[in-house]
């Protein structure tokens, strides 16, 4: 699969564009665009409303916003990764989101007289099919693969999917913001990342035979964390998680999310080039490997830097 990998890279690289959740010249407060160094941080989407108005919430769960707390430089709880901090990445994939399920909110209130007329029965493949094009519904099941501090997933449980699982390695933040979002509908469970047994390693240039014949978590909390599950989800989420992992990481990275799919299952992760296009490379290379497979396209046809990536399990004939 080289060479379409590489005509992916190609044709993906390209032109750094400005917009709400980039660094300016004049916005010395903030870090990367957003402003890390804050105690909390808010979301704000008109989607947040609209759809959770128009499905007939609680008026009292109904607002247009989601508030997080982080752990910044300055908090003496600061976690030296990037767990405990809120990414542009998160904000960009999360308004996406939102924008394509408020459209489809809309576009049904608009033909439907009654909430009932709108209530329809869809299938695993229909529901995973929206998920596919960032549509959230109230029959949606979603996992948040690497949550961080948890904003994506707050959101999408925001905007009223069935259920949200969010997952990460590094818990207390995590569990702190999705208790405090009063997300009945969401939950905060640990999931490290493993690759699969019997799979060959291939080393990357800064890794010594230690590191590569080692094994690389633990393949049997994978599989115990998937036979937990009621069902795999409709949709697996992500933001920023292939940034600064080398090949052995995104492999079991592909691994696991591979086992958390079946093949309806939607996988949608939003990705920014920080100027190496080769790590996205790496990461398609890695999802193949583990029977994952599909591109990436840019959120804003202006800024090729950012791209909502699409990947679908499939079996080898």
């Amino acid at each position: 699969h080289s060479s379409a990998i590489d005509a992916r890279n190609r044709s993906s690289r390209g032109m750094a564009s400005a917009n709400d959740t980039r660094e300016t010249d004049a916005d010395w407060a903030r870090i990367h665009g957003v402003d890390q160094r804050a105690a909390v941080v808010t979301f704000t989407h008109r989607a947040l409303e609209v759809v959770r108005r128009q499905r007939g919430d609680d008026e009292a769960r109904v607002s247009d916003c989601v508030t997080i707390a982080q752990r910044g430089s300055q908090s003496d709880k600061f976690c030296g990764d990037t767990s405990s901090v809120i990414w542009p990445m998160a904000y960009v994939t999360a308004r996406y989101v939102c924008a394509k399920t408020l459209e489809r909110a809309e576009a049904e209130h608009a033909t439907a007289a009654t909430a009932s007329e709108r209530t329809t029965t869809l299938s695993r493949a229909e529901i995973c099919e929206l998920a596919r094009r960032g549509v959230v519904t109230e029959h949606t099941s979603v996992l948040e693969i690497g949550a961080g501090a948890g904003l994506f997933g707050i959101v999408v449980a925001a905007l009223g999917a069935k259920k949200v699982t969010l997952t990460d390695e590094t818990m207390e933040l995590l569990a702190a913001n999705v208790e405090a979002s009063g997300m009945t509908n969401a939950e905060a469970r640990r999931l490290g990342w493993a690759i699969k047994p019997g799979v060959e390693r291939v080393a990357d240039s800064d890794d010594s035979d230690d590191d590569v014949n080692a094994p690389f978590g633990d393949w049997n909390e994978v599989v115990a964390f998937v036979e937990s599950l009621a069902e795999k989800p409709h949709m697996i989420i992500g933001s920023d998680i292939m940034y600064s992992q080398n090949k052995t990481t995104m492999r079991a990275l592909g691994d696991t999310m591979a086992a958390l799919a079946d093949e309806n299952t939607a996988i949608v992760i939003g990705f920014e080039d920080r100027g190496d296009w080769g790590q996205l490379a790496t990461f398609y290379e890695c999802c193949e490997e583990s029977g994952l497979f599909g591109d990436g396209q840019p959120f804003d046809n202006d800024d090729d830097d950012r791209l909502f990536i699409t990947l679908q399990k499939k079996t080898p004939m």
